[in-house]
């Protein structure tokens, strides 16, 4: 096993490896966000009593806990918990879903379509005054199919939870703003919806599908750790029952290795394999000689 002087060193000398020329690595703080979200069902008599609680920042912890107990308790029905981590300004999305794929557009019914189907027989054809241009082939096997139309364009809808976020931390991670879409699409039932062709005057049905939507799409403010209730919802299925929407975002600070801006200084000449220029020693300037002063 390497010692982690050696590891230490080698996880440096891979930076150092993968740095371009010219270009200095340093280290910057990132913020992180963790966006929880709790999609629960509850009687009504049940969720009265911690809807205000809820939305008290001072008593939202404890009622959070209540609501866990009645979950425990299967007393409330946890619907979807999806739970997301993404960088501070980046988009993210969480999905807890089933596809259901459904018609759109049909054939209409009535149609009627004949095909003609060769048979191998060892027969001969009929020949003389039988045989002419409205005798049946004796080869050929004619089949008479009603068509009853069927679904020639689908859609599909997601069933489930979905958590959309975007958070953006401040500076000294205190406060979060998020933009968010939580969402939850349920199937209702399906639906006989009857029309009539005309011609001939024939009733068609087709079964299509029936959905409920509770969804919120805002940009909320949380502290760091605050938990809200987001949205409140009365279900249609089952009758009598709430939904809540409860949401908590964290934020935590991670250290990252970036390209800095600033490149490294031009070498000098000296480095570049020039010399520079020889300096010429000075020669010492030898003063002029005096002249005598004329004599009076």
């Amino acid at each position: 096993m390497k010692s982690p002087a050696i590891l230490a060193a080698l996880i440096f000398a891979g930076l150092l490896a993968s740095c371009r020329p010219g270009v200095l690595m340093q280290r910057r703080d990132v913020w992180d966000a963790t966006c929880d979200l709790q999609v629960v069902s509850l009687p009504e008599d049940l969720a009265l009593p911690l809807i205000d609680k809820l939305r008290d920042p001072h008593s939202s912890e404890g009622a959070f806990k209540d609501l866990q107990k009645l979950i425990a308790e299967k007393r409330a029905t946890l619907v979807g918990w999806p739970v997301v981590t993404t960088q501070s300004g980046h988009r993210a999305v969480a999905e807890q879903v089933d596809e259901l794929r459904y018609g759109t557009e049909f054939e209409p019914p009535g149609k009627t379509i004949t095909t003609e189907t060769p048979v191998a027989s060892t027969a001969s054809p009929p020949s003389g005054p039988a045989a002419d241009s409205n005798t049946a082939h004796p080869d050929v096997t004619k089949t008479t199919i009603n068509e009853y139309g069927g679904p020639t364009a689908f859609e599909t809808r997601n069933l489930g939870v979905t958590f959309e976020v975007s958070p953006t931390v401040a500076p000294d991670g205190e406060m979060i703003e998020v933009d968010m879409a939580p969402q939850h699409v349920r199937l209702l039932e399906w639906t006989d919806t009857a029309f009539v062709r005309d011609p001939p005057s024939m009733k068609v049905s087709v079964l299509q599908p029936r959905f409920s939507t509770n969804k919120v799409a805002a940009t909320i403010t949380f502290h760091n750790g605050e938990r809200k209730l987001v949205g409140l919802f009365k279900a249609l299925v089952p009758a009598g029952n709430v939904e809540l929407f409860i949401v908590r975002v964290d934020a935590q600070k991670r250290k990252v290795m970036s390209e800095g801006m600033t490149t490294l200084p031009a070498p000098s000449s000296s480095a570049s394999g020039s010399s520079p220029p020889a300096s010429t020693p000075s020669t010492p300037s030898t003063p002029p000689p005096a002249t005598p002063s004329p004599g009076p």
